[in-house]
């Protein structure tokens, strides 16, 4: 948390900031992100040596921060962050990475959603209103996080194209695809 007791991530903070542990209280410290033997190593808290403190952010708390600078490192024009609500719908993004125009394929940005084994999330209506908007979603699991790194497989990305035919309310004279989008009402992207 700051010194303001708001709690904070550490892709909030320079790596110079105070910040204090949640449990403890005691000051922690902030590793910028960097490489280690070929890996990502995402910004990070942690406690000097010597500190007793057992305790760490939440294990998804930690895959937020990991996803989040994974898509700035991957995508280093793109405004991201935590918890973050998707324009023109009433969904709030795990991670989202929202960039200044719309890039072919993954729309005004990328949607990172966390689904542990067991998560009961509606996987196919939040991919549908967030492939509305005109975002990619993208779901992560467990298996993805190593450490301080995330591997992002592009077979997980759900893209707004093609998506993001629009549908109009004549489409007499468009491909054959357009009349079966129109029909299955796919999600419109504007």
């Amino acid at each position: 948390m700051n010194l303001d007791g708001d709690r904070v991530l550490p892709l909030d903070v320079g790596v110079n900031d105070p910040v204090l542990c949640p449990l403890c209280e005691c000051n922690l410290r902030v590793r910028s992100s960097h490489y280690n033997r070929g890996n990502f190593v995402a910004q990070h808290f942690f406690h000097p040596v010597g500190s007793k403190c057992p305790g760490e952010s939440s294990a998804q708390a930690k895959m937020k921060t990991v996803a989040a600078m994974k898509l700035r490192e991957n995508f280093p024009s793109a405004s991201v962050a935590h918890e973050k609500p998707i324009p023109r719908i009433e969904h709030t993004a795990d991670v989202l990475a929202t960039f200044e125009s719309p890039e072919f394929p993954y729309g005004n940005g990328i949607a990172v959603e966390f689904r542990p084994t067991n998560d009961d999330k509606q996987v196919d209506a939040i991919s549908s209103e967030v492939l509305w908007a005109g975002y990619t979603v993208y779901w992560a699991y467990q298996k993805d996080f190593d450490g301080h790194d995330m591997t992002f497989s592009e077979d997980q990305l759900w893209t707004p194209w093609p998506h993001a035919i629009p549908i109009t309310e004549d489409v007499d004279g468009y491909s054959e695809v357009v009349h079966q989008a129109a029909e299955t009402r796919l999600p419109r992207c504007g």
